[in-house]
């Protein structure tokens, strides 16, 4: 059974106390704050993500011929409704197709990224997508962009990393 609760502060000052078959764990008040600032502000992370799928857009068109933006605003407009599409509409196609998927072993995913891409450019003024090969290029390396730049960004828009250190023999 877990128990939460504070120690008094002539023990230890500020400090949170997570109790387990008598092993006590002490929280230090550093955590406490960082904790209710993720719980404060909850978008910080959905905006952070949003960025980065559109610096993802820009980098599609710079790298890719047949992808075209005109501007900042319409490759965030683009990786918005993008990012809705992924949300509502990819689920739903992934099922549909799952026997042709299996059959290519997930190549076709990229074929269903590619449609959503082209459908993102037949509505959002200033984002175009010309052609099948660029769309699936296009959603190739929007994939890759956003799964490195993802990487490194938590759920609540902060950057993340784990830092190892060689002691003898071992990583820790």
């Amino acid at each position: 059974m877990l128990i939460f609760g504070t120690i008094d502060s002539s023990f230890v000052p500020h400090h949170l106390v997570l109790a387990h078959r008598r092993k006590t764990l002490y929280i230090p008040s550093s955590v406490q704050r960082r904790n209710r600032e993720e719980k404060s502000n909850p978008m910080k992370g959905l905006i952070v993500r949003w960025l980065i799928l559109t610096i993802a857009i820009i980098a599609a068109s710079y790298l890719i011929d047949g992808i075209r933006v005109s501007g900042f605003l319409s490759a965030f407009f683009a990786a918005a409704l993008l990012g809705i599409l992924n949300a509502v509409l990819r689920p739903v196609l992934l099922i549909l197709t799952l026997p042709v998927n299996i059959l290519t072993l997930g190549l076709f995913t990229f074929v269903i990224n590619a449609l959503l891409l082209k459908m993102v450019s037949g509505v959002v003024p200033g984002f175009e997508v010309v052609g099948f090969w660029p769309a699936i290029f296009g959603s190739l390396v929007i994939s890759l962009v956003s799964w490195l730049l993802n990487a490194l960004v938590g759920s609540t828009g902060r950057v993340e990393y784990i830092d190892l250190r060689k002691r003898g023999d071992r990583w820790e």
